[in-house]
């Protein structure tokens, strides 16, 4: 058996190559390439043919490791990922010394590998959950983004016509939005026309607004404590133009995440309160059942898991979540549970009764998400919808 240990870098990867007795065969560096990893091939069956012989170990290093994964799992050979936290504890269990290399790092790893420390077996995951998990994380990328805008919004608001916080208790809404977008300063809301003004109201906010506001928009701004600014008016303007922006861009991966989710056929969406975005996050995340042996595994990936203490006779019985997983799956599967609970009676029931015994809000929440992680597993697994009575069926 060949145990070949890769540590992964931007530009280039050293490989170093162990046998079963652990030792050297053979160590080289290969460029991040088509031709490097050509030439790494070459080497390694020169060493051994068979491929069930031949086992590859590197850190889960984020993207830098992403290409070479997936050129070695299509060639067909046994590809196995390790978290970085678990090398880096090894390492410091069987050295004192503050030594360290990219070649030491990648004899290490074949060590590590061949002793089967923290490796995991890598699937392939399928390409519409990858796109899946691409688009999701840029989504919330977007919405972190118009975030920071919206608050831009609000400070200018506050400086330059505070009044409007008394009538529009979120100024950066999109009704608030586009009357500033047309309307960017005190002037320019005094100049226009009453009628005008509540017509474009009542068009933005689908009635709940209109001329009765718009005159007493107008009537509080005439004696405004607020600050005129050309420059605040410009940034103004400009600020709610990349909110529109980005609001449009999000509405348009809503509508390919919707048709991305169909090609999976994915039965997540059967349970109650998940949505397309929250579905679309969970098997994006996931990417494939087949990476995990059993729903713990699942539940650690999202960093669920809680944490275990125990010295002498103190035990902790309150370990807290460990939070060391996808924070994306984990932050998603929050949302679904508060979903489920909302408009699913069976996880309502298991949610009243954490509730009932004294736990906190968010405490139940994340009881209710990892009863509902479960769950997914299950689902995923034998491709079966949701039905009533699959919180009673599925394993504490």
């Amino acid at each position: 058996m060949l145990y070949i240990g890769i540590d992964v870098a931007k530009e280039k990867h050293d490989c170093c190559i162990i046998d079963d007795c652990g030792d050297l065969l053979t160590s080289f560096k290969i460029r991040n390439s088509l031709r490097g990893y050509e030439e790494m091939l070459q080497r390694v069956l020169t060493l051994s043919a068979n491929k069930a012989d031949i086992i590859f170990g590197l850190e889960d290093t984020g993207h830098y490791d992403n290409t070479l994964v997936n050129y070695l799992l299509r060639k067909h050979f046994q590809v196995r990922t390790v978290n970085p936290i678990l090398t880096a504890q090894q390492k410091r269990s069987v050295t004192l010394r503050k030594t360290k290399t990219d070649s030491i790092d990648a004899k290490q790893l074949a060590h590590f590998l061949k002793n089967g420390v923290g490796f995991k077996p890598t699937t392939i995951i399928p390409q519409d959950a990858l796109e899946l998990k691409q688009l999701t994380r840029y989504r919330l990328n977007l919405i972190q983004k118009r975030t920071v805008e919206k608050t831009s919004v609000r400070r200018l608001v506050h400086i330059m016509m505070p009044e409007l916080e008394q009538y529009m208790t979120n100024t950066a809404s999109m009704t608030v939005c586009e009357m500033l977008y047309h309307y960017p300063s005190r002037a320019h809301i005094r100049k226009c026309h009453t009628k005008t003004l509540g017509k474009l109201l009542k068009v933005v906010s689908k009635g709940n607004y209109g001329e009765l506001m718009a005159r007493t928009i107008k009537n509080e701004l005439r004696n405004s404590i607020g600050i005129d600014s050309e420059a605040g008016s410009y940034e103004l303007k400009n600020t709610i133009q990349r909110i529109f922006q980005l609001t449009e861009e999000i509405k348009e991966i809503d509508k390919r995440l919707a048709t991305l989710l169909q090609k999976t056929n994915s039965v997540v969406q059967t349970i109650p309160g998940i949505g397309v975005v929250v579905a679309a996050t969970i098997i994006g995340e996931i990417g494939s059942t087949l990476r995990f042996k059993n729903p713990g595994q699942l539940l650690a990936y999202a960093g669920l898991s809680p944490t275990v203490y125990q010295s002498g006779k103190y035990i902790n019985r309150r370990g807290k979540m460990e939070k060391r997983g996808s924070k994306y799956l984990r932050h998603a599967l929050f949302l679904a549970a508060r979903g489920a609970y909302l408009y699913c009676s069976e996880f309502r029931i298991y949610y009243d009764k954490k509730r009932s015994e004294g736990k906190h809000y968010y405490v139940a929440l994340s009881h209710v998400a990892k009863k509902l992680i479960r769950v997914i597993y299950a689902l995923e697994k034998t491709g079966q919808p949701y039905r009533p009575n699959m919180l009673t069926t599925t394993v504490s």
